[in-house]
């Protein structure tokens, strides 16, 4: 829960500074949805998040379990991204699904800034940013960095 925390508030970042938001914006830039789109990063991401990543060590966990769960959580991400697997009911409350997901890639002003959760849409609900999927989603990239 704690990576995944972490990783909300990296992603959140991502599209609120700048800097963050030229690496990251690579992924949002797609006109379609699907696995292809969880495999486009750019280089400087990695060296962002070893700063969020770093915290996590300092609190006392063993580096070697972190480095797992990154790599599961990226696993995750990449199948997330996909428009085959439609809506997954309670699911779609609890966890990052590709319908939750979807909406985050969405520029439909309903959908801009949601859904920046990694594996738990916990902390969307908890800090106001979730969305359901409710319209269709037109996919481009929409310039959102302050």
């Amino acid at each position: 829960m704690l990576l995944d925390f972490t990783e909300y508030w990296f992603h959140r970042l991502s599209h609120r500074i700048p800097l963050m938001w030229t690496a990251h914006k690579v992924h949002h830039q797609s006109t379609v949805f699907n696995l292809s789109v969880g495999l486009r990063t750019s280089v400087p991401i990695p060296f962002f998040n070893v700063g969020f990543y770093a915290l996590i060590p300092l609190l006392g966990f063993d580096p070697s379990d972190l480095l797992f769960f990154i790599y599961l959580q990226g696993i995750y991400q990449l199948f997330i991204h996909t428009e085959v697997i439609r809506k997954l009911g309670v699911l779609d409350l609890v966890l990052i699904t590709p319908s939750v997901h979807r909406v985050h890639h969405g520029v439909n002003e309903q959908y801009l800034d949601k859904n920046f959760g990694k594996i738990f849409v916990i902390w969307d609900h908890l800090f106001g940013t979730y969305e359901k999927e409710r319209t269709a989603i037109v996919y481009a990239l929409r310039e959102r960095a302050d």
